[in-house]
């Protein structure tokens, strides 16, 4: 089967957009695989259990919604959101009750007599275990009526008997109990098998089936967000009760977050990674990289518009001309290159979101550094000190490369443009002063009043530059006329090409750096309780 998830699509009563992150192209894949594991003939088939490990962040819902409900013109299907329903007391009984119920959506035969007689089956299969007094309590009528076709017949229809929910009853007290009976477990194995292929043979009509629509699909997701206890015993009875040929299971976790949680239950000493290996036949890892789609898609920055900045009067530079699209760009550059997971980069966008709705009226932030002080808080601590640190006494960023020299080569590894026409983009903002106007175009004399400032920068190059700015309390004024008499000659440069760094100092202060260092750590470290 091929997927195509171009369009948007509502599941459930929940709309979901286009495929933005390529993610198709796995469900067509493990579609396969399943199937080859699984089987699809009906006289060769076997139980399969596949784990889809993915951090938070990185999709797994969109995932496993998208991928079940394109299924089920093919398959018998049936999803759980596990996290949803872990206040129930029996994970086995959730699985259960939820392969009666959606498979019944799945069959347009769900109310014959020989539907009736599979839920029967699966009736049966609990009784033994129940006492009769118990049987009369939840259903409504004695175990014997189980034994005599007319009586269940005319006795159920009369009290207009909900099979499933029976059967719900039955079956709570019957998990309790089912591990001390294996020939219990057997019989109510063979009748779940037996309602899975009935499905299968009378689809509903017009369903557009393959011969054998087997395997049948079983989705659990979030099953690492459960309560400890449920989320071991939902696992045990994937293992132990549902390990059924033609039934396929995907429990999409975060791994190492569902080892936590076992670890909960056996303890921190306890080999949490070696025993979830028992339950899965393999492990396959969903990675996403952090992508301007997906931070679009977790944060759509709704408090920040260039028409709120500029009515605020606030300047998030170098985006004097707010435009989302290229900030989300930058993010996305820097969360990769300092190797943030997706749940940690969201983390990160809503603190800088927040700082930038927050901060008073009539700033200037500077966001690349912003950006990488919050990534390197939640990456690393000690980077993130070093850095600071790089930028106050007598230290400079060289000092923070021979110290990381790894991190540096991250940084350096970000590169984007910076276009920034002086006058138009100025003149967007009453608080930069006219008199500034002057020093817009002091490249040379021939350059026109629409000077416009076009530069590709590497981050590490970027917090060079500004790095020497951020604790100084000299007048703009000041620094502006010593980096005008630097480009008119005046004042000799102390390099060739120095030209680059003074405009791009230039561009910075006309547009008022409003902040400085210790602003800066404060806002940061403030926003970090954020999560």
């Amino acid at each position: 089967m091929d997927f195509n998830w171009n369009e948007t699509k509502k599941v459930d009563e929940q709309t979901f957009s286009a495929d933005n992150l390529d993610r198709a192209k796995y469900a067509t894949y493990l579609t396969s695989l399943i199937k080859a594991k699984g089987g699809t003939d009906k006289s060769n088939l076997s139980n399969y259990v596949l784990n889809l490990d993915a951090e938070w962040g990185a999709g797994k819902t969109y995932f496993l919604k998208r991928w079940s409900e394109d299924l089920k013109g093919n398959h018998p299907v049936v999803y759980i959101d596990a996290w949803a329903i872990d206040y129930l007391e029996s994970p086995l009984m959730t699985v259960l009750s939820e392969i009666i119920e959606q498979l019944k959506t799945q069959t347009d035969r769900a109310d014959s007599p020989k539907a009736k007689a599979k839920f029967k089956e699966i009736i049966k299969a609990a009784a033994p275990r129940v006492g009769s007094a118990l049987m009369k309590r939840y259903l409504g009528f004695d175990f014997d009526v189980l034994n005599s076709s007319e009586a269940i017949n005319e006795n159920l229809s009369n009290k207009g008997i909900d099979f499933s929910k029976a059967g719900e009853k039955v079956l709570e007290v019957f998990c309790k109990e089912v591990t001390d009976s294996k020939e219990s477990v057997k019989t109510l194995k063979l009748a779940i098998q037996s309602w899975v292929e009935y499905v299968v043979d009378n689809p509903v009509k017009n369903m557009e089936t393959i011969k054998n629509s087997y395997p049948a699909f079983i989705f659990i997701d979030e099953l690492d967000r459960c309560k400890p206890t449920y989320a071991v015993e939902m696992l045990e009875a994937i293992k132990h009760v549902f390990d059924i040929p033609g039934l396929s299971f995907v429990v999409a976790t975060n791994t190492q977050q569902l080892a936590h949680t076992v670890k909960a239950v056996y303890g921190t000493g306890f080999n949490a990674e070696e025993y979830l290996s028992r339950f899965f036949d393999n492990k396959y890892i969903l990675r996403t990289k952090v992508s301007k789609l997906l931070l679009e898609n977790h944060c759509q920055l709704k408090s920040l518009s260039q028409e709120q900045l500029i009515n605020r009067e606030v300047i998030l530079f170098p985006f004097v001309n707010f435009e989302k699209d290229d900030f989300y760009t930058l993010c996305s550059d820097i969360f990769n290159a300092l190797e943030l997971s997706p749940r940690q980069s969201i983390k990160v966008l809503n603190r800088a979101e927040s700082i930038f709705s927050d901060v008073s009226n009539r700033k200037t932030i500077d966001v690349p550094y912003i950006l990488t002080l919050l990534t390197l808080m939640e990456r690393n601590f000690e980077v993130y000190d070093l850095l600071i640190d790089s930028f106050t006494g007598q230290t400079t960023l060289d000092y923070f490369n021979s110290k990381k020299p790894e991190f540096f080569s991250k940084l350096a590894s970000v590169k984007f443009d910076i276009s920034i026409n002086y006058s138009n983009d100025r003149a967007l903002y009453s608080k930069i002063s006219t008199e500034l106007l002057g020093y817009e175009s002091s490249n040379n004399q021939y350059e026109p009043p629409e000077f416009v400032y076009k530069h590709t920068t590497s981050l590490s190059e970027y917090l060079k530059v500004f790095g020497s700015l951020y604790e100084r309390n000299n007048e703009v004024s000041e620094e502006l006329n010593i980096i005008h008499r630097k480009l008119l000659g005046i004042i000799p440069k102390q390099s060739y090409g120095e030209d680059k760094k003074l405009r791009f100092k230039l561009s910075f202060l006309i547009f008022e750096n409003t902040l400085c260092l210790s602003d800066y750590r404060k806002l940061v470290e403030i926003s970090a309780h954020l999560d």
